[in-house]
Order: C-alpha cells, then structure tokens, then sequence
C-alpha cells in the first residue's frame, strides 16, 4: 500500500538560512518520527530556529511537538524559535494558551 502524501511531513536544516525547515503533514502518525529527527538536529545547532512555513496539515499533535523541543533545547539550555506556523496552529495554540509558552514569530 502506497503511503498518503498528506501524511508525510519532512525535517531537514536549510544550512543557509540556518534553520529547521518542516515540510508536510505535521499530525499524529508523523510526530514521532519528527521528534526523534528534531532532536538529533537540535542537538547539532546553538540557537534553534523553526520554519513552519511549508506544513501542509496539522493538528494537535503538532502543538505537543513544540513543546517536547522546546524542552529539548531548554535542558540543552539552547533558544529555540518557531517561525511561520500555518494560521490553523495560531489558532489551536491560541486557544489552549500556549501563546505564551511558545516562543511563536510572525514573519
């Protein structure tokens, strides 16, 4: 069975811009392995930045994954910052108040 384009998401360092790039389906049956794939770049860099810009699709899951990283980087003490997230992201943050916890950067 051939996988769902809408349910893949890739993680990849745009070394000249100097940031993660997300580019998909960030949704439950994707942040796993995103997770594991983050940390392991996380870990390669000293100031974290995050470019949302290319996902495609997202969900709840997705918020709980900005957070796992964000936690990642602060026991690594690193900055991390998320940039480009998709309106339907903004709201859901928004809504469940994590506008505060997410260091969230509009473009």
């Amino acid at each position: 069975m051939e996988k769902d384009s809408t349910e893949s998401c890739e993680l990849y360092l745009d070394t000249q811009a100097n940031k993660i790039v997300l580019e998909g389906a960030v949704i439950f049956n994707t942040v796993a392995a995103l997770r594991a794939k983050g940390v392991a770049v996380i870990n390669t860099l000293v100031n974290v930045n995050i470019d949302l810009s290319k996902v495609t699709h997202a969900d709840s899951s997705a918020l709980a994954l900005l957070i796992a990283w964000l936690r990642d980087a602060k026991v690594q003490q690193k900055t991390i910052e998320y940039h480009n997230l998709p309106q339907k992201m903004l709201d859901l943050g928004l809504f469940n108040g994590l506008d505060v916890v997410l260091p969230i950067f509009k473009k």
